[in-house]
Order: structure tokens, then C-alpha cells, then sequence
């Protein structure tokens, strides 16, 4: 599963963690570089340049480097040059590596001065002893490398959730918008789901903290063991659990789903009560104009009505409206009905959608576009079954009950009759009456 602890896993600092510290001479001298590879090479992985150029290029080839060994003058780029190009890097592994400058008797104090100051880590004078150069070798790496390890520590924790070891909210939308864009560029599927423990506020307030994180902590598990590398799962606290399945279709990510809410319900506390969850699935047409948030609202609102209806249940479309439910027309304020329920659309935020005229699925009839494609006798074939859904019986605002009217009939001519016909699609769609 693409949980962020596995995905994260693998960062320089762990990757180096069982392995030798590298450290890079650069220095002309081919007796100077002979001396601390002997020097080194049992604690150190050396690689040794012959100027500050060479250097620079190995340092950026280089998976990681934990300490710079350099001298000052160098053809090609000097000691001072390398030094400024690895403190301006835009790499913070690069940037922030020790720095040792070594230096001969010939070198005043001003010159070693301007090193420091220039963001040298420390200086060692020629002649140089082995064990003075191995002692100041490993404390340079072993800072380096704690300061990588902190790093790579506040980046894991400012992703992952410390109760769970799920992804947070504020990762799970970076990925969710990662994965809706490669959606749309593929025009493949995507599906977002929603869990929550069912009155999860009520097992909280009558459990210790400690039963509580027990409970979530097992629920994490159920999550993590039923999806796959490619799916993302997160916690958004409140008992509430989201995954984020790509190439997934409503029904996939409702047999999903409800493996992890069958394993839920074999857990139990200690008065004997059960525990169950519920889970909105969300995945509509990804086209373009759909966001993350969209996904989250129309999820949001399926696991509300699941929770409403009992819980211990799977919603993954909405349920059909009242009958006596009233459209708005385009540029009013959406009213909801006064017998009704059923929620503003989360995508568009009107009370005009497909749900409120058609019955579920049909939102693809909403479209005058969508047939203009194949054949006429297609095309009309197509417009015809989105008038008989206008005339299936819902009221609309401007006119009576609609029967379907005897003149829609082939008219001799399928382009005629399409284009007799089509016509009616948008006033049907807009709550207008139909005209005869």
C-alpha cells in the first residue's frame, strides 16, 4: 500500500545508514590524496579528485557525501570557489555537507580566516597526524549525518499521522491531486472513499484513550492489509479514515471496502459491544473542472447518509429524491425543498442536477452534447431517451406533470427527427416547459 511510512522509507539518510560515510578529497597533490586514502579508507568510502571542478562534478553525482576534504589552491576552481558553490547550492544535502579546508604553514592566518568565514566547517594545518585526521573526519560525518536523520524524522512526522501511522489530511490531498491529475491526462478511473467508526464519539467518551487508540490502530491495519501499492490511506482523526483508490470504479471500491468493514465488525470491547463503520465511496466521471474537494464532498455526503440510515453499511450513489423536489433555474438562489432532504450538489452547488431530474446514474443524459456523435438514427434514437426521462412523471417548476407527448415520433427522416427533437433537451434541463 502507498502509505507514506513505506513510501518515505528510503530516504539518503537510511539509505546510508548501514554502509561506510563517503568523504571527497579534492587536492592537486597526488601525495596528499595518496596519504588520506591510507588514512581513511578503513572507516571511509574515499573518492579523491584533483581539483575543485572534478570535485564539484563527482559531489553532484554522488548519491551522498558526508564530508568535503579540500585544499585551497587548485587549478581549474579553487578551495574558496568549491566552497561557495556547495554553500549556494539549492540542494539542502549538498549544501549542508562539512566542509574541511586543509591547509599548509604557507597559508597565513588572514587566508584561513576568510575560509571560515566563507562557511568552512573546520580547518586542518599540513603536516597533518592520521588520528587527528580520522578523529575530525568521523565527528563531521556523524553530525552530518544526525542532522540528515533529524531532517528526514520532522519530514516522515509532518506527513504521518502519530496515532495511526497513516497519512494525514494535508498529504493524502497532495497525493489525491497527483492522482485526479494523472486520472484526467489518462482518462482512467478514480475513486475516493471515506470511513468512519460508527458512533465513534460515544466509544471515546466511554473508553480510555489508551482503547480507544487500540481501536484505531487495529482499523489502520484492516485498512493498510486490504489496499494495494498503488492506494493511498490516511487518517483525519474523529475515527474517520480515508483511502484513495486509482483505476478504481465504484464497484471495486465497494468489494474493497467492505472486506475492511467485515473485518471491523470481528472487533469488539470489553463489555462485549461490536464495532462496525460505514463508508461512502465517490467516483464519478473524471473529467475536467473536477477537483479533489469535489471528490471529498460527494464521499463526505454518501458516509453521512450511510451513518443517518444506521451505519453498518456501504453508500456508493445517491439515493433518489423526493418526487415533489423542485429544480432551480439557472442564475437562482438554490432553495432546497421544504419535504426535502437531499443536499445541494457538492460539485456545482445548485439544486439542479441529475439526481433531482433523473433518476441515479442518468446525469450523462443532462448533456445536450452527448449524442451528437455516431449516425443520425443514433442520434436521434439517443434524444429521444432523454426526452421520455424529461417526461418521466417529475414536476417541473414552470408546468404541470409532462406525459410524453404522441408527436415524438420518427418523423420520416432520422435528421429530421433529430433535429425536430433535441431542441427540448435544454429546456428539460432547465426546468422549462416543454414545447409541443
Amino acid at each position: 500500500m502507498q502509505t507514506v511510512s513505506a513510501e518515505f522509507s528510503e530516504t539518503p539518510a537510511s539509505q546510508e545508514a548501514h554502509e561506510k560515510p563517503v568523504i571527497l578529497i579534492a587536492d592537486d597533490s597526488r601525495v596528499v590524496r595518496a596519504s588520506l586514502q591510507k588514512i581513511l579508507r578503513n572507516d571511509f568510502t574515499v573518492i579523491e579528485t584533483k581539483d575543485g571542478e572534478e570535485a564539484w562534478e563527482k559531489l553532484t553525482e554522488a548519491p551522498l557525501v558526508h564530508v568535503v576534504f579540500s585544499d585551497l589552491s587548485m587549478p581549474s576552481l579553487n578551495g574558496f570557489g568549491l566552497l561557495d558553490r556547495i554553500r549556494q547550492s539549492t540542494n539542502p544535502n549538498i549544501r549542508e555537507t562539512p566542509f574541511v579546508v586543509i591547509t599548509g604553514n604557507e597559508d597565513n592566518e588572514k587566508i584561513r580566516s576568510n575560509a571560515l568565514k566563507c562557511g568552512a566547517t573546520d580547518l586542518i594545518i599540513k603536516p597533518f597526524q592520521p588520528i587527528e585526521i580520522t578523529a575530525r573526519a568521523k565527528a563531521c560525518a556523524n553530525n552530518h549525518q544526525k542532522m540528515l536523520d533529524a531532517a528526514a524524522r520532522i519530514q516522515h512526522e509532518s506527513i504521518i499521522d502519530p496515532i495511526t501511522g497513516l497519512a494525514n489530511l494535508h498529504y493524502f490531498t497532495q497525493r489525491a491531486r497527483k492522482d485526479l491529475a494523472f486520472a484526467l491526462r489518462h482518462k482512467n478511473e478514480l475513486a475516493l472513499a471515506l470511513l468512519e467508526i460508527d458512533q465513534f464519539e460515544k466509544i471515546a467518551a466511554e473508553n480510555s484513550n489508551a482503547v480507544t487508540n487500540r481501536i484505531l490502530n487495529a482499523t489502520a491495519q484492516l485498512v493498510k492489509k486490504q489496499a494495494r501499492t498503488e492506494d493511498t490511506a490516511a487518517y483525519f482523526g474523529d475515527g474517520k479514515f480515508a483511502l484513495l483508490l486509482p483505476a478504481t470504479n465504484d464497484i471495486r471500491a465497494k468489494y474493497q471496502g467492505k472486506r475492511v468493514l467485515n473485518g471491523i465488525k470481528k472487533l469488539a470491547l470489553s463489555n462485549g459491544d461490536k464495532i462496525t463503520a460505514s463508508l461512502g465511496i465517490a467516483a464519478p466521471d473524471i473529467k475536467p473542472g473536477i477537483l479533489v474537494r469535489d471528490l471529498l464532498l460527494i464521499a463526505q455526503r454518501r458516509l453521512n447518509n450511510a451513518l443517518t440510515a444506521g451505519g453498518d453499511r456501504i453508500i456508493k450513489k445517491d439515493s433518489s429524491p423526493p418526487l415533489n423536489s423542485v429544480p432551480a433555474l439557472p442564475g437562482e438562489t438554490p432553495t432546497p425543498d421544504s419535504h426535502s432532504t437531499e443536499p445541494a450538489d457538492p460539485v456545482s452547488g445548485s439544486y439542479l442536477n441529475a439526481s433531482i431530474l433523473f433518476p441515479p446514474d442518468s446525469s450523462d443524459l443532462l448533456d445536450p452534447n452527448s449524442e451528437t456523435r455516431g449516425s443520425w438514427k443514433r442520434k436521434w434514437k439517443t434524444c429521444v431517451q432523454k426526452l421520455k426521462f424529461c417526461a418521466c412523471g417529475q414536476k417541473l417548476r414552470n408546468g404541470p406533470r409532462i406525459n410524453w407527448p404522441d408527436q415524438y415520433r420518427f418523423a420520416g427522416n432520422w435528421k429530421r427527427s433529430y433535429r425536430l427533437y433535441r431542441p427540448n433537451i435544454r429546456q428539460c434541463a432547465t426546468g422549462q416547459k416543454q414545447q409541443n
